[in-house]
């Protein structure tokens, strides 16, 4: 948590009293000037945290004396990563760190001595008992953007790269086994699902929240449509041409019949399709009927000037009415998704689960969650500003819940 008197601070706290506030008691910088770009905590006692910077340098911190001395300090490496040079703007040090930013830092579930690192290209395995120096560098040849870890069957590392694919890594044997392919554009974020669900869910810059299952290839399973549940949905389409309806290959078909008629009589009045729109047609319509009146006998002209017959709406008025609706209804409509998904108009398409790219995703603990509800529950939050609750089994959004603002107050230090 960072406060906005020191952008670059990690806080911890103490208290949450259930109306909104969160009391800060503890906040320090581990990482000097530059920015803290990842936090993650081990999960099996909740007492080391560990902290990457934009520099590329890490920190291993006693959760209960953030303002002691870290436990270990991993200096930023100045060293040009494989794939090009270092991304970074400080200045080269001869460290066990990155050579830039952070993208990724995870923890090993249940244990509090196995984590991973992800900056650049490389993807590297620590030892929280001897963090001199990292077990092994893994270089993936593509710029990482996550990563997220899983003891569930073996311990596997997901990996998000930029060349839009997701690597698993055995930490066993520290070698990527599975390459996964299925978004359009780089993935963001990864997760891994809960005790009982061996699939991995992914969010990217395509907008898309996909679910994996890596025992049964490198595509994706589906992909989570927050449009699911609503009622009476237009049928997707298809590419096929047998796919259009049957009035307009009736009417295709005829009209290509009537000019091969005429070419085959060798007329020489064939015209190309011209189209007429409602407005050419009421105004031929109404300019005839005006006509005729003034053709009529005694008294036309009279008709013709009279002021109630004047004031009668002509069609084209009353066309233009019901344009003028429709169009301000159509507008109203886009209106109201303007920050919504885009819906899926073809078969081949994949569902979007937020407007823009989607930047993170979770898998809650089951004891923050209603017994009620089901088992597997995924929270995902995008560039659009909203964080949309799934079911993770099926793919479909979840009730809709109310949230509330968290704001926080840092105590003076002694």
């Amino acid at each position: 948590m960072s406060t906005a008197s020191e952008p670059n601070a990690l806080g911890a706290g103490a208290a949450w009293r259930g109306d909104g506030q969160v009391n800060l008691t503890v906040s320090c910088r581990p990482h000097g000037g530059a920015a803290i770009t990842k936090v993650a905590t081990e999960g099996r006692r909740q007492r080391l945290v560990a902290t990457g910077a934009e520099d590329g340098g890490l920190r291993l911190l006693e959760l209960r004396s953030l303002l002691g001395k870290p436990r270990a300090v991993m200096d930023p490496c100045g060293r040009e990563e494989v794939g090009g040079s270092s991304s970074s703007s400080f200045p080269p040090q001869n460290g066990a760190g990155h050579a830039g930013r952070i993208q990724a830092l995870a923890w090993l579930p249940g244990d509090d001595r196995l984590f991973v690192s992800g900056g650049g290209s490389l993807l590297k395995i620590w030892d929280a008992s001897a963090p001199q120096k990292s077990v092994l560098d893994l270089d993936l040849h593509s710029h990482v953007q996550g990563a997220a870890v899983t003891n569930s069957p073996s311990p596997l590392a997901a990996v998000a790269l930029e060349d839009g694919t997701l690597r698993l890594v055995d930490l066993r044997i520290g070698r990527a086994v599975n390459t996964m392919q299925g978004h359009t554009r780089t993935p963001l974020c990864v997760a891994w699902g809960g005790m009982l669900d061996k699939k991995l869910y992914s969010g990217g810059m395509d907008g898309t929240l996909r679910a994996w299952d890596p025992r049964m290839g490198a595509r994706s399973l589906w992909c989570f449509d927050p449009y699911a549940n609503e009622k009476g949905q237009a049928p997707l389409k298809t590419l096929d041409d047998e796919s259009e309806p049957a009035e307009r290959n009736h009417f295709g078909k005829r009209k290509r019949e009537e000019l091969e008629a005429l070419m085959a009589i060798g007329s020489n009045n064939v015209q190309p399709f011209r189209l007429r729109t409602a407005r050419s047609v009421f105004r031929s319509a109404t300019t005839n009927c005006s006509a005729s009146i003034g053709r009529l006998g005694t008294g036309s002209a009279r008709m013709a000037s009279d002021p109630v017959s004047s004031e009668m709406p002509c069609l084209a008025e009353l066309s233009k009415d019901i344009r003028d609706e429709s169009s301000s209804a159509e507008e109203l409509e886009r209106a109201r998704h303007f920050l919504d998904p885009p819906r899926r108009q073809f078969q081949h398409e994949a569902s979007s689960a937020h407007r823009g790219a989607v930047t993170a995703v979770v898998t809650p603990l089951r004891s923050s969650l209603d017994a009620k509800g089901p088992h597997n529950v995924l929270l995902s939050c995008g560039v659009d500003g909203k964080i949309r609750k799934w079911d993770a089994e099926r793919g479909v959004p979840l009730g809709r819940r109310s949230a509330f603002d968290v704001e926080s107050s840092m105590l003076e230090r002694g």
